[in-house]
């Protein structure tokens, strides 16, 4: 064909002014002939065969920008495609998603129980039938006064106990207390001897920022990435809780300051999933991080304030969720204490029900204490066999309306302390026994943490003096001390809590009028088999 037109386009005429209409003429039939001719060199079918091949090549480009799409850094993905303000309704329709091409119904279906514990499990095998064991690393990135009395040396706060200090000197003084307080050794006990499969580990807002904030200390960081790694080797999985927010405060009378502090807590909120992001795509720390919690011990009160805690929970709930996908992290809200909020967990419900693919591996964090107002209320006095009454017998009654609620459950916080110093070993060690017995009973907890895994003594103080304070690492130093016949922790689910005790002879509780602060005395001197020992603290 190229020859063709090549001889045509080379057809001179003598004298073009002389080119008569014949000539014209001739030209057309000459353009027609081409035509003809070159139809006949490039049948009908091979044009279709070329429009064939064309659209298959336009099929693979569109398939490569789809899998480009698909493989993306989720660092690029982060904060697309979920809109904060933007909830789905709970009916069921059918949706088809652009990027896969496929049909799914939305809103996804929520997961099953043991799916949702799944996730805390981290893949861990020891906690998919029974409880996990956890400990809490309070006082290492956050310091905590009751904690480390000797070092903070009369300091209220973390803040407080670095003006006093001038910059190198707070610089050096933190570097060598992050790099001391929790050791690879310590990790290793946990581990070996408590078998404790996940920590939960209190941090600041500060540690997410990389410059100086409020007058704190910067730089922890580098130590919580260590962590991370130990945890990775002795195959343990980690929960982080933002301890404190900036803007934070109480004295006004609202959760939040105003609307600019409140907004700056979820752009902290925002770096905090960033960097549970980042570690759990670290090759070192590759999904050690199994849960999140926005904020730690938050206070009731202020539950329905205009930047409350239940705006904030609202708000930070869909940013985590954004980044950290529910089959990967699951997310603890704490709701104030004790036990539970009957408003909380009716909201909580409510919210897994109303965004499914959001509130879905939530959980409703409890924290249970028998002092702070119940064993040392007014006039009481404390006696061995009262704290294995309140838990065998009360608490389980307190704790039934948030098991038979539609949540997912954790202890977070739990101890052997009784509002009273002194007791012994035998008595410490029990109250944890039988503590451990009703997380392993109640199918609706996922696990627990003790608070706290270690704490520091005043000088001349030992531990042997007040068990009832005790860590758990001191737990373990006693029971290794002890004999054989020492109460181990039970983990291994159970219809009843208590194993040796007579269940019968515990005082009747009514679900929905027990209170948390209602004494418990067995009916029995022979406690469910035990005898108790004349041991009374007031």
């Amino acid at each position: 064909m190229r020859s063709l037109l090549h001889t045509r386009n080379l057809q001179a005429h003598p004298n073009p002014t002389e080119q008569s209409e014949k000539e014209a003429a001739d030209s057309q039939r000459e353009d027609v002939e081409l035509a003809r001719r070159v139809a006949e060199l490039w049948p009908r079918q091979h044009l279709f065969t070329g429009l064939f091949w064309v659209a298959c090549a336009a099929c693979l480009v569109m398939l490569f920008q789809v899998s480009k799409l698909e493989d993306r850094p989720p660092e690029e993905e982060l904060w697309d495609g979920i809109d904060d303000n933007t909830t789905s309704t709970t009916t069921s329709t059918t949706r088809t998603t652009t990027r896969r091409q496929v049909t799914s119904t939305y809103p996804p279906p929520l997961m099953t129980e043991s799916e949702e514990v799944s996730v805390l499990c981290g893949g861990l095998e020891s906690c998919r039938d029974r409880p996990f064991i956890g400990v809490n690393l309070g006082g290492w990135l956050v310091l905590d006064n009751h904690l480390l009395p000797t070092f903070m040396n009369g300091s209220a706060d973390e803040r407080s106990f670095i003006a006093k200090l001038d910059p190198s000197e707070a610089k050096a003084t933190m570097d060598a207390h992050w790099s001391s307080f929790v050791t690879q050794d310590d990790i290793s006990r946990l581990a070996n001897e408590g078998r404790v499969t996940h920590v939960r580990i209190p941090t600041g807002y500060w540690l997410f920022s990389e410059d100086a904030v409020d007058g704190y200390v910067t730089g922890g960081e580098r130590y919580l990435f260590r962590l991370l790694d130990w945890l990775k080797i002795y195959q343990m999985k980690a929960v982080l809780v933002l301890d404190e927010l900036p803007g934070r405060g109480s004295a006004s009378g609202s959760f939040f300051d105003s609307k600019e502090a409140f907004d700056v807590a979820q752009r902290f909120i925002k770096r905090f999933a960033e960097f549970v992001l980042r570690s759990n795509r670290n090759k070192l720390t590759l999904d050690v991080i199994v849960g999140v919690e926005p904020l730690k011990e938050p206070p009731w009160r202020f539950w329905n304030d205009a930047y409350g805690l239940r705006t904030f929970y609202e708000a930070a709930v869909p940013i985590l969720r954004k980044a950290l996908s529910r089959e990967k992290v699951a997310i603890l809200l704490g709701f104030g204490g004790p036990t539970h909020r009957d408003e909380g967990v009716e909201w909580l419900e409510r919210k897994r029900e109303e965004n499914v693919d959001v509130y879905t591996s939530v959980f409703y964090d409890t924290h249970i204490f028998h002092n702070y107002g119940d064993n040392d209320a007014p006039g009481r006095s404390w006696r061995l066999e009262v704290d294995s009454c309140k838990t065998c017998c009360r608490d389980p009654v307190l704790l039934k309306p948030l098991l038979a609620a539609r949540v997912s459950v954790v202890v977070g916080e739990y101890s052997v302390q009784t509002g009273f110093r002194g007791g012994s070993w035998s008595g410490s060690l029990e109250y944890l026994r039988v503590q451990t017995s009703l997380w392993a009973a109640s199918s609706g907890i996922a696990g627990s943490f003790y608070w706290n895994f270690k704490r520091q003594r005043r000088a001349g103080e030992d531990a042997g003096s007040d068990p009832q304070s005790a860590s758990f690492l001191e737990l373990l130093e006693a029971s290794r001390n002890r004999s054989s016949s020492t109460p181990r922790l039970i983990t291994r689910r159970a219809a009843k809590p208590c194993p040796g005790k007579d269940l019968s002879d515990c005082p009747a509780f009514r679900a929905g009028e027990v209170l948390w602060t209602d004494d418990c005395e067995w009916k029995s001197k022979d406690i469910g088999g035990a005898v108790a020992r004349p041991e009374t603290i007031s």
